[in-house]
């Protein structure tokens, strides 16, 4: 797992190695990051055909109704634990 990933701070040859051994030994690599890469300003080719390669999940952030959602659900557990 890589977090928040910025553009800015990406060593390439790192990445693409990490990738690599991920991909030998089919494990997942999990990056998370506040803005999406922009894969085409990548320098190495072989990095940006493998980050292409590999899907995307953008999260919104959280509605009214799922904060509360899980408000109530914070307070069942903080109640259901003073018993």
């Amino acid at each position: 797992m890589i977090e928040d990933v910025a553009p800015s701070d990406i060593d390439e040859r790192a990445l693409f190695h990490l990738l690599n051994l991920a991909r030998q030994d089919e494990a997942d690599v999990l990056m998370t990051a506040r803005t999406q890469l922009r894969v085409g300003r990548l320098q190495l080719p072989d990095l940006q055909s493998r980050l292409r390669a590999v899907p995307v999940v953008a999260l919104a952030p959280p509605d009214d109704a799922l904060l509360a959602r899980l408000d109530r659900q914070a307070l069942r557990g903080s109640s259901a634990q003073r018993r």
